[in-house]
């Protein structure tokens, strides 16, 4: 009879985790998931752990979730090799919970445990409606693509208007944005000029910035002179 056991020590709470596999030539992970509320990617005091919440490895194969205090040990991970590292968004109980980062890479060490954080934040969302002036008349708009910018420029997520001329942005991380009609739409919807960049903040609280309108400069209309059929 062959008899295996092996420890492995979670240093994050000092807990013993023990298998019949050997852990000292593999590395393992000890993850924490909370609600970053404050949006500084810190766990704080006050700051409430996220239990039942799974895992990814190298965006596939489901791990194990997080217990009550937010907290899971991850391991058997082969040494040496980069993996990638990520939460299952479609676990986190709330649709508007988003991770703070898209996911984490590590090499783990034979024997070594990695302490990583999973901060989870509270998106918001951002709503107008896109009107066009033509003639002296202002009409709601469709089809318009309402642009969002981060703090370098780069654009992060659009959205077009509906037939009613209504946008809706969502998922939004906290942080300061730029909103603007897409420069491309001069030309697809005849306008003359586009109004001017908006300067937006997004709080860690995940608020719904609502009545951020728009409302553009459409070309004249032009009315083909009437040729008459007679002589």
């Amino acid at each position: 009879i062959f008899l295996s056991v092996a420890a492995g020590r979670d240093t994050r709470n000092d807990t013993w985790h023990s298998q019949a596999h050997p852990l000292a030539g593999s590395g393992a992970v000890s993850g924490r998931a909370f609600l970053d509320s404050n949006g500084n990617g810190v766990k704080e005091k006050d700051e409430n752990p996220i239990p039942g919440v799974g895992f990814l490895l190298n965006s596939g194969g489901s791990l194990a979730r997080t217990d009550e205090a937010g907290e899971v040990f991850l391991p058997n991970l082969a040494p040496d090799q980069p993996l990638d590292l990520s939460l299952a968004t479609s676990t986190l109980e709330d649709p508007f919970w988003k991770p703070e980062r898209d996911g984490v890479r590590i090499v783990p060490r034979p024997g070594k445990v990695a302490l990583i954080d999973f901060p989870v934040q509270v998106t918001g969302e951002i709503t107008g409606t896109v009107r066009v002036r033509r003639d002296g008349t202002s009409r709601v708009a469709s089809g318009v693509e309402v642009q969002l910018l981060d703090a370098a420029g780069a654009v992060v997520m659009a959205a077009r208007s509906e037939y009613d001329g209504f946008y809706d942005l969502v998922m939004i991380r906290p942080g300061r944005y730029t909103l603007r009609i897409g420069p491309e739409e001069i030309n697809r919807h005849h306008l003359t000029v586009l109004p001017g960049q908006r300067e937006v903040g997004m709080a860690p609280a995940g608020p719904v910035l609502d009545g951020v309108d728009f409302e553009l400069e459409g070309e004249p209309t032009v009315t083909p002179p009437i040729t008459s059929l007679y002589r």
